[in-house]
């Protein structure tokens, strides 16, 4: 998962006024989006974990964290709803799609290729002896097109197929952007709303008519079957830039659609398919809450200010890094367990404490990997801009 700032600071800075509001500028940043994205790369670690270690969780909190793979709709939504609100204006001139592929490049790539190279010790194609297979695979990674070839499906890939996916969305924003713009009038929002989540449960419609027929690789990371999850998230940031940010809005609605997430997400569906099966009810109840929690810091943009608020604004920003820390890791404690290593015993064996200290040495690493290598990559390259 997906993963950026909750809203381009540079774009939100240049962004004109909302139509809906020409009084009041767009505000730079969405803090509370995001925090939520910490929130959901946890959500995979503990998927992760609890299909390793087992971490005594019963009932609907056991189905809560194997439902982890919602987070990656959570981001594909986010990333849609984050990069229209920050780049809302964002005209069809040249020059204006070249700092916008520029900035998304300096955004992503860095850390992703660094992940990928941290990696290569478990990719688990020998090389030279089939160096074919090697090279096609880490070519396919270099360009982002892991998730449009299913055969690449190996080592870091196994993770980082989704940021390949967001490399399409990415290509297709600027062309995307004056449609959605349009579907924006209130008379046509709606509709259009209700469209792109039928098409997105249509996935679970897939799932159920070719079980058992290993589709999930030609659907389910397919960046084709998860565009309209981005679209969905491209409608929302087109409805929040639309909407008057001195609108109050309270917090129940934000509190009512967690709820609405955390019941949606404790369904049991993964027991006899695959998640998306429950995407009719899961994905409405993920929009609301990026939408609702978008507004209600619109209109309250006090709400995340403060000494208070720093942690979770810096976990927030971290929460890329937090996401693809967890790959390396997760692959190095896989081929620990197959050569019976005692750390790899001893977590098994105390899953709790071994969960802990896992989390806290992802989380030192994904601290790492941002201040290393995403911030002042990021900072060199924007330069050029």
């Amino acid at each position: 998962m997906h993963r950026h700032s909750a809203a381009d600071p540079a774009a939100a800075r240049n962004a004109t006024p909302p139509p809906g509001n020409p009084q009041e500028p767009a505000p730079a940043r969405l803090h509370l989006l995001t925090f939520f994205r910490f929130l959901a790369a946890l959500w995979i670690l503990v998927f992760h974990l609890q299909s390793r270690l087992g971490l005594h969780l019963t009932g609907p909190w056991l189905h809560l964290a194997y439902n982890g793979a919602y987070a990656m709709s959570f981001f594909f939504v986010l990333s849609g709803t984050v990069l229209t609100y920050g780049y809302y204006t964002l005209t069809a001139s040249s020059g204006d799609s070249v700092r916008f592929y520029v900035a998304r490049f300096a955004r992503i790539y860095p850390a992703y290729a660094a992940i990928h190279l941290l990696a290569l010790p478990w990719l688990g194609i020998p090389f030279p002896a089939a160096w074919e297979r090697w090279l096609a695979v880490n070519l396919a990674s270099m360009f982002g097109i892991q998730a449009w070839f299913p055969p690449t499906y190996v080592g870091a890939n196994t993770g980082t197929w989704s940021i390949s996916c967001e490399f399409f969305f990415y290509a297709l924003f600027p062309a995307l952007l004056p449609l959605v713009r349009y579907l924006a009038h209130p008379a046509r929002l709606p509709r259009a709303l209700i469209y792109v989540v039928l098409a997105i449960s249509a996935l679970g419609l897939v799932d159920y008519v070719f079980a058992g027929e290993v589709a999930f690789p030609h659907y389910y990371i397919s960046p084709i079957m998860r565009l309209p999850e981005f679209i969905l998230g491209m409608l929302l940031g087109a409805a929040l830039r639309e909407r008057s940010a001195n609108r109050p809005v309270t917090v129940w609605p934000v509190l009512a659609s967690a709820v609405a997430v955390l019941l949606a997400s404790m369904n049991s569906v993964y027991q006899v398919g695959m998640w998306a099966r429950a995407n009719i009810i899961v994905i409405p109840a993920l929009a609301s809450l990026i939408f609702w929690s978008a507004a209600y810091e619109q209109s309250r943009p006090a709400v995340t200010r403060g000494a208070g608020r720093r942690l979770p604004c810096y976990l927030g920003e971290i929460s890329y890094c937090f996401f693809l820390a967890q790959l390396p890791l997760l692959m190095s404690f896989d081929a620990a367990v197959a050569r019976g290593s005692s750390v790899a015993r001893w977590a098994v064996a105390s899953p709790l404490t071994g969960a802990g200290a896992f989390l806290i040495v992802v989380l030192l690493l994904s601290i790492a990997l941002h201040e290393a290598v995403e911030k002042p990559v990021r900072r060199r390259l924007l330069r050029a801009l």
